[in-house]
């Protein structure tokens, strides 16, 4: 998901929704939820503020049922989106605290906002909110069976506190909400193709300083330990992510290059 694709499903949204419809879906969720509804475990739980810790993530297709019927949405306003990893489109009016509501009913159902970053959101206007599942399925046998190594992009300036500590996840995107997370490249992906994601991430991303000069790290896939897990990266083609650290001894620097350059 981006800003382009995202304001390019809004639009369709739009332009194919009835204006009635639309206008009566413009409400203020804290209001006009479903009170009468207690026959899933999302209304039991967002009407009475118990529950017993997210300790998995529910179905994609029941979490929808709840949440469509909870806040009164139509079809065309909660939709799975495909990839490696699915998750889940909802396209709500960004009024009050509606975004608050439906973090909230999404985190009982064990799913996350991954995009857009919250900060980014324009208020009184229609959004699209993309939800990742907090519990993915562990790929590392998978990985270790069929690659040598990962790639990790960073900028060269970097490199100082990577050889001390190794890489260690982090927060730190304005484009995404994530987790503490390492990423990667599987090592059978194009270099071209990571260079061309090095570019992207820079334009896009303020909190990177912008002096174009990157690092891509070669990681040790088959001698890490089995204590390291990976998951699949359910935004990025070919990639893969890690909430732990990776020992420097299992990195070595691959290619130094600068993006203007490229």
């Amino acid at each position: 998901m981006d800003e382009i694709h995202g304001k390019i499903l809004i639009e369709m949204f739009l332009t194919n929704t009835n204006k009635n419809i639309l206008k009566e879906q413009f409400v203020e969720f804290l209001y006009h939820t479903n009170d009468n509804v207690y026959d899933t475990q999302l209304s039991l739980e967002m009407k009475t503020h118990v529950s017993e810790g997210i300790l998995h993530t529910y179905p994609i297709e029941k979490t929808i049922e709840y949440v469509k019927r909870y806040f009164n949405l139509k079809d065309e306003q909660v939709m799975i989106a495909g990839g490696d990893v699915k998750k889940i489109n909802v396209i709500i009016p960004n009024i009050g605290t509606n975004i608050e509501e439906m973090n909230r009913a999404m985190s009982y159902c064990g799913y996350f906002l991954g995009y857009p970053n919250e900060s980014n959101i324009q208020k009184n206007k229609w959004v699209l909110l993309q939800y990742e599942p907090l519990h993915q399925n562990n790929i590392t046998n998978d990985l270790k069976n069929n690659e040598d190594f990962l790639y990790h992009i960073t900028p060269s300036y970097n490199m100082g506190k990577i050889k001390n500590i190794g890489l260690s996840p982090k927060h730190k995107n304005e484009l995404f909400n994530f987790p503490n997370r390492v990423f990667f490249f599987k090592g059978s992906t194009d270099l071209n193709y990571i260079i061309q994601m090095s570019t992207l991430l820079s334009n896009n991303n303020s909190s990177v300083a912008n002096h174009g000069d990157y690092t891509i790290l070669k990681v040790d896939i088959k001698n890490i330990p089995n204590s390291i897990v990976f998951y699949e990266d359910p935004n990025m083609g070919n990639g893969v992510y890690t909430k732990q650290n990776i020992h420097p001894k299992y990195v070595e620097v691959f290619k130094e290059f600068n993006i203007n350059n490229n």
